[in-house]
């Protein structure tokens, strides 16, 4: 119910006139101090130091994280499982959807899991890299009923600031830099392994070292990194250039549907169901498609549409300059990053395209 009512308020704002957004603004300060009331009563911040003391404190830990996970999340997840081990601890990794081909070159991927073993009684649940609860898909059936302690660690702008305990940062490139300093505080040395694990998850989540987001801390944290034994080398070769035949034909076809809009601010790709059937190419694949929307000459926001298995059209959206794709995802109930966001919809694919390339055009005039 909290996830719907933010979304709601999300949208109302967004579609909302000058006058009305004003009106909007006064309400909000008169609620504030009531708001600052309830907040620590839903979920409390930490420090790291709060999360130390949790990870003492608990022997058993099941690690989570978002529906078609990526670099970051797989990442964070692995190295805090390897972390808890090495603390022994009890741990067990668990999405709902595998992880793409291109991330099983990283220790411990192996282990990543669909559902519990059931032979753990878990007490604390952390869930990485997840903006809300509705993001764990079914993992929350497991989480949920069974009153575990539920730690948010997350640099999603969007975080509803769900569980028991939340350590978000919006302005950290990545969830895996805020476990690498989250690491540095407990004096854990890193390692080759863990240095492997966190540098894909910052490199993937900055865009190979190229987003914004691309600070001098994350420069200073990659340089310990390869000091500990990750190599740069070779995890962008794994990540970006050990692609599947198949992967490889369907961006070709992909590519065919590239279409810019009039102004030329607008670049869109499309996939369609039957195309990555007919291929044999799974939905998770494809995520960084929507890269190359976003790559054509004077293109300020570039956006990849694609029929999911259930009918859903799940849209993914990147910009340039000072475009915030967050806010247009939340008008559609998603949600993410400035440069970085997406959301799933319902309808006929071209129809959810129109709407989208509307709002789109609406925000950015």
């Amino acid at each position: 119910r909290k996830n719907k009512n933010l979304k709601l308020l999300k949208i109302y704002y967004l579609k909302s006139t000058q006058n009305q957004k004003k009106k909007f603004k006064n309400y909000l300060k008169i609620s504030c101090s009531l708001l600052f009331c309830i907040q620590p009563l839903i979920t409390k911040y930490m420090s790291f130091a709060e999360i130390i003391k949790v990870i003492k404190e608990n022997q058993y830990f099941l690690i989570t994280s978002h529906i078609d996970p990526d670099g970051d999340c797989i990442g964070a997840q692995l190295a805090l499982c390897s972390l808890l081990k090495k603390l022994k601890k009890k741990v067990e990794v668990v999405n709902q959807d595998r992880i793409p081909e291109r991330y099983r070159f990283l220790p411990g991927s192996e282990n990543i899991q669909s559902r519990t073993s059931g032979q753990i009684d878990f007490t604390c649940a952390f869930v990485l890299d997840t903006a809300g609860l509705d993001r764990i898909g079914n993992v929350q059936r497991t989480i949920i009923p069974n009153g575990m302690v539920i730690i948010n660690i997350d640099h999603h702008q969007s975080n509803d600031l769900f569980g028991n305990y939340s350590y978000v940062d919006s302005e950290a490139s990545s969830t895996c830099e805020l476990l690498y300093l989250l690491m540095t505080e407990m004096s854990e040395r890193i390692g080759k392994e863990r240095a492997t694990l966190l540098y894909t998850g910052i490199m993937t989540d900055t865009g190979g070292l190229r987003f914004a987001n691309t600070t001098a801390r994350v420069f200073r944290i990659c340089s310990s990194l390869v000091k500990e034994g990750a190599s740069p080398a070779f995890i962008a070769d794994q990540v970006y250039a050990q692609r599947n035949p198949k992967v490889m034909k369907l961006l070709g076809e992909v590519l065919t549907s590239l279409e810019v809009d009039e102004t030329g601010n607008i670049g869109s790709l499309v996939l369609k169901r039957e195309t990555y059937r007919r291929l044999g190419v799974n939905l998770s694949e494809c995520e960084e498609f929507v890269n190359y929307a976003i790559s054509v000459n004077g293109v300020k926001v570039g956006i990849f549409f694609r029929e999911q298995e259930d009918g859903k059209i799940r849209v993914s959206l990147r910009s340039r300059e000072a475009i915030d794709v967050n806010q247009i995802a939340a008008v559609f109930g998603g949600g993410g990053h400035y440069q970085a966001a997406g959301c799933k919809m319902e309808g006929e694919l071209l129809a959810v395209k129109q709407k989208v390339l509307e709002e789109i055009k609406r925000q950015i005039k």
